[in-house]
């Protein structure tokens, strides 16, 4: 063989394999996600969630499938679009097709006529008579979109100790092991290929155009469709590479979702509203939630329908924020199917709708009893000053007037046989949970360029959420608040909530901020404590979802994981959370990372000079030449022979009985933020954690 064909063909072998290691390998121009790890249907458990009429097969299909007025793309887009794959080696297929949706953590559901025609996974919603207020001249088109149960539906897999069979239990209402931010980027990088290549874009056309395919009009009309979306998306993303607004990788079972709600309702207005994402919640469950008096992690929502039509305006509802135009604020939301979602998770007293899954429906282990007995007495003594008694407990007492957990709220009337029963909920200050601040804070200092005003974001949302309340109330004859027969109707869409805005109406965008904080959106500095029921099913922890597992969140700041990998749905029934080794594709999140922090929430002793101050009011000075035994001995109440002769465990134990005393005490003592109680001994960890699966 001649030596140049020779050398051709090692070169040509060298280009191959650095283009399959580039595609293959390292995704160059596509996405990395983990493998599928869907389980099928016939491995997976469904324990029962109090589903009664209307939660059955049909009434979840719906749930997970119901329109909420948001958009993604056009539907018949969205199933043509190819994967954004620039692979050689195998062929492209569709983005719905396979196993690829779910590679993003989107969870399988079942195919019907009415609901979900194409199979798409839970959370996606076909629209049919989507009519987008910025250019309503369109009329209406046929989109796709995401609905609640996309973030708010969970799964679990487990390996059977028996059978060594990997299994799933299905959890309704939890939280979604899912990357949406990823799942938004396949997606603009997908129609940015299909614009690119004419191949692609030539089969696109095909498919989204049907028996007008051969219409040159139409693949033109089509072109330019394609190519002013991608511009405007591109320069947009242009923009908030600039600003370095997205900088920041959410990953899986996370968004922030109040940043990008804002960023959505306010962006169209004034690019410089849009503001850094860099505040990541984990994706709370639901159950119960209808029953909160304030809702969101920082506790700064009253209402139910403002909460629900700002989470679809964050995820793809349209609205037109031109607040010249006498015809305010059109909206894409479906603010009736808002309202049915809440009444079928709420229900219509406290505990008639959505449950808590039970650990022993699942299949999982069995829990230890003896553990869970003494878990018992340390949740009652360390967690339920905050998180509020056991679900059994709350639940017998919410018609008692003597409860401390449940109060009356009225609609605007105030009328004594118009109330409902809520749960209050604790918030916890900043500075005394110590937890990861930037969700709470960038709700607390935001501001929005609105009308040639600048306002504060909270008051804002209020405004735009109250507008899209109002202009659905008006359609149905409901914006009245005197007396008459839609009165009640009103009130339950509102679920007796009242909606204090005597000026909302008027279209006055510059209202007093006095008007937020009577009942509606309060930007508040504290994160809230909510019940425990469920708890081990909404892995990971903390808001920010940057603690593993329940073992992990009861141990010292110091000995939880600095670093850890999310995106496994494989769970660890012992420590209570998600497979966190390293997994292709997943998203390793970094602690050390602002807005990613596991500080707070912590059980530990007070260190010497944190307990001096807390008890004395100052720590000894460096000068001071007593020992540490001698100080100890002084804080403790014991002489110094007596302190020396205890065993070190005995030390621990007197340290720990003071450090609970002045937490107990927060109010009289200065505490080191972060620290809610005193370090716990490993075999109270275990049972504690056992009774927490009980909930």
């Amino acid at each position: 063989m001649k030596k140049w064909l020779f050398r051709a063909l090692v070169a040509l072998a060298l280009l191959v394999g650095v283009v399959y290691l580039a595609t293959e390998v390292y995704h160059i121009g596509g996405v990395d996600i983990p493998e599928d790890q869907t389980i099928p249907a016939s491995r997976t458990e469904h324990p029962p969630q109090h589903w009664k009429e209307g939660w059955g097969l049909d009434g979840t299909q719906w749930f997970h499938h119901a329109n909420q007025g948001t958009k993604i793309l056009p539907y018949a887009w969205f199933m043509a679009l190819e994967q954004p794959d620039l692979s050689p080696f195998r062929a492209r297929a569709r983005f719905v097709d396979g196993d690829y949706l779910y590679r993003f953590g989107f969870l399988p559901s079942d195919k019907d006529d009415r609901m979900n025609p194409d199979g798409l996974p839970i959370g996606f919603a076909k629209q049919d008579d989507f009519i987008d207020p910025t250019a309503p001249a369109k009329g209406p088109i046929k989109v796709v979109g995401l609905t609640c149960a996309a973030c708010h539906t969970g799964e679990i897999h487990y390996r059977d100790a028996t059978t060594n069979v990997l299994k799933a239990v299905r959890i309704e209402g939890g939280a979604a092991m899912i990357n949406l931010s990823l799942f938004q980027k396949a997606v603009g990088l997908a129609l940015f290929y299909t614009n690119f290549f004419d191949a692609r874009y030539n089969r696109f056309a095909d498919s989204v155009l049907g028996d007008k395919k051969n219409d040159q009009d139409e693949r033109n009309r089509l072109r330019a469709e394609v190519k002013a979306f991608l511009d405007t998306n591109m320069s947009a993303q242009a923009y908030a590479e600039k600003k370095g607004l997205y900088t920041m990788d959410l990953g899986f079972a996370r968004t922030d979702a109040l940043g990008l709600i804002g960023n959505r309702v306010f962006g169209p207005l004034d690019q410089e509203n849009l503001t850094v994402a860099n505040a990541p919640v984990n994706f709370p469950q639901l159950w119960d939630t209808a029953w909160f008096d304030w809702v969101q992690y920082n506790a700064s929502i009253r209402m139910p329908l403002v909460r629900n039509i700002g989470e679809a305006l964050g995820v793809g509802g349209v609205v037109k924020l031109d607040v010249k135009e006498s015809d305010r604020f059109p909206s894409s939301v479906n603010v009736e199917n808002l309202h049915h979602m809440e009444s079928q998770l709420g229900g219509d007293k406290p505990y008639a709708g959505l449950w808590s899954p039970k650990w022993s429906n699942t299949g999982l282990p069995p829990i230890d009893t003896q553990k869970r007995s003494r878990g018992e007495t340390l949740y009652r003594k360390y967690c339920q000053s905050c998180h509020l008694p056991p679900p059994k407990e709350l639940e017998a007492e919410v018609n008692s007037k003597d409860s401390q957990n449940w109060h009356d709220e009225r609609g605007e009337g105030g009328k004594e046989d118009q109330k409902i029963r809520v749960l209050t909920v604790k918030v916890s200050d900043l500075q005394v949970i110590g937890t990861d601040p930037n969700q709470a804070l960038n709700f607390y200092r935001r501001l929005a360029r609105v009308g040639g005003n600048t306002v504060p974001a909270a008051k804002g949302l209020y405004n735009v959420t109250g507008f899209i309340r109002n202009k659905f109330f008006d359609s149905k004859g409901l914006l009245s608040n005197v007396d008459g027969p839609k009165e009640k109707e009103r009130l339950e869409y509102d679920r007796y909530r009242p909606f204090d805005d005597p000026k909302i109406d008027e279209g006055d965008f510059d209202l007093d901020q006095e008007a937020i904080i009577s009942g509606v959106i309060v930007p508040r500095l504290g994160y809230k404590a909510r019940p425990l029921n469920g708890i081990w099913a909404t892995a990971p922890f903390l808001h920010n979802g940057s603690v593993p597992s329940l073992y992990q969140l009861l141990l010292p700041v110091d000995a939880r994981d600095k670093k850890f990998y999310l995106g496994s749905k494989l769970f660890d029934p012992t420590v209570v959370g998600y497979n966190t080794d390293r997994l292709p594709g997943g998203f390793e999140l970094d602690t050390h990372i602002s807005g990613n922090t596991n500080v707070g929430h912590e059980f530990r002793n007070l260190e010497l000079d944190e307990m001096e101050l807390a008890v004395k009011g100052s720590a000894t000075p460096p000068n001071n030449l007593r020992s540490g035994d001698e100080r100890w001995a002084n804080l403790i109440g014991l002489s110094v022979p007596d302190w020396k002769a205890s065993s070190p465990e005995q030390q621990w134990a007197k340290q720990r009985d003071l450090t609970w005393k002045v937490v107990e005490e927060r109010e009289d003592h200065e505490i080191p933020k972060g620290v809610i109680g005193p370090s716990l001994s490993d075999l109270e960890r275990w049972d504690l954690v056992e009774f927490l699966k009980s909930l």
